[in-house]
């Protein structure tokens, strides 16, 4: 379970970064798609479009942080609902390092060790409630 603090420090940030959110949501796909060339494919929309959808994920996740039931329901709705939008559920690690790498890019002199732990723990979790939504192909949901 994630701590308190570190729920509170990563909402802090994304608030404070919410002017730069659409270039650097951009960013992460630019770097994505340097890393990983083969996941430009797995994305049909523009980078704007794919930077918003990840910023709305993003948002309806940190509003459920606090009520656990709420929050694990949540994220397997979400789970189920972008495995069809590209790489979450098969490689969630690469994107969680590098959201958190675009996060140290633009966050300037406030970023510091324990806000990179913070960011990559509450992702990690993000990610791995995500996971636990997705339906395999073929199965009956």
């Amino acid at each position: 379970m994630l701590a308190v603090k570190q729920i509170s420090l990563v909402r802090n940030d994304f608030r404070r970064l919410a002017p730069v959110r659409p270039e650097m949501f951009k960013r992460f796909y630019e770097r994505l798609f340097e890393i990983a060339p083969h996941t430009r494919d797995l994305y049909s929309e523009s980078l704007t479009e794919e930077a918003i959808r990840v910023n709305g994920l993003l948002e309806i996740a940190f509003l459920s942080l606090d009520h656990p039931q709420a929050m694990f329901a949540t994220l397997h709705t979400l789970g189920r609902d972008f495995s069809g939008f590209g790489i979450w559920e098969t490689q969630s690690d690469l994107v969680v390092d590098l959201l958190v790498e675009v996060f140290a890019e633009f966050g300037g002199e406030d970023w510091g060790t324990e806000l990179e732990k913070a960011w990559h723990s509450v992702l990690s979790f993000i990610a791995q409630g995500m996971k636990e939504g997705v339906v395999p192909k073929g199965a009956i949901a």
